[in-house]
């Protein structure tokens, strides 16, 4: 979704996050395979990449990004001097760290005076597109007959909690949706790789889904597309001087 989903302005929502960036060094927390050090890469920008999965780091050292290092540790102690970054990003993983007061002090003391932090959080919406409700109530269904299901540690990471944790901040907020449109033939695929639950399916899960991905196809699909779309939040939060 993330790879081929666009924003309103036509822009990923990596390149939402990276692209207003014009000082370096950066810390990417919980930096993944690296998509997003790729940009800041392409544009000569050094940053540092963190995450504490191995397998993740490893996916991001094959792309050979110029100018980047890859650290591997928890984001609620990291391995960095005071104030070495001028931006600290983070994309779709910060609501998913335990113990919120730990880790947005440790981005205060990593960023300098006047840096900036970029963040892309999910974001639960009054109402969810009607192929997307439609999917994810039956995906539900199957993971608690089926598991395994994901209990992670969730905050709900907003600009009210972001002045809360960072006081005397400038805090902005932006609410966003990334939409694609899906070849039905493609739509299972995409389907499956794009939610955590999906893709932890046991073979009798996996089977039981497979209709219900075909339900949504066969009721929300238009001329052979499916239009899929996933509310985010952009968060910007600047570090007083």
């Amino acid at each position: 979704m993330f790879g081929r989903g666009r924003l309103d302005d036509g822009r990923t929502s990596y390149a939402w996050l990276t692209e207003p960036l014009r000082r370096g060094p950066v810390l990417d927390l919980a930096c993944g395979d690296g998509a997003a050090l790729q940009l800041l890469a392409d544009r000569g920008l050094p940053a540092v990449g963190i995450d504490n999965n191995a397998a993740e780091l490893a996916a991001a050292a094959e792309r050979g990004l110029p100018g980047v290092e890859l650290v591997q540790g928890d984001l609620r102690e990291l391995p960095f001097p005071d104030a070495r970054f001028e931006a600290v990003i983070c994309h779709m993983a910060l609501m998913l760290v335990p113990g919120p007061e730990r880790v947005a002090a440790e981005i205060a003391r990593v960023l300098a005076p006047g840096g900036v932090l970029r963040v892309v959080l999910n974001r639960r919406p009054r109402e969810s597109a009607p192929a997307v409700a439609d999917y994810l109530k039956g995906l539900r269904a199957i993971t608690a007959e089926h598991g395994p299901t994901i209990d992670y540690p969730t905050t709900t990471w907003d600009a009210e909690l972001a002045r809360a944790l960072l006081p005397g901040w400038k805090v902005d907020a932006r609410e966003m949706i990334l939409r694609t449109a899906l070849p039905v033939e493609e739509a299972g695929h995409f389907l499956t790789v794009s939610y955590y639950s999906s893709g932890l399916l046991d073979e009798a899960g996996s089977a039981a889904l497979a209709p219900v991905i075909r339900d949504v196809v066969e009721a929300h699909a238009v001329d052979g597309v499916l239009h899929w779309e996933l509310p985010l939040l952009g968060l910007e939060a600047r570090k007083p001087f």
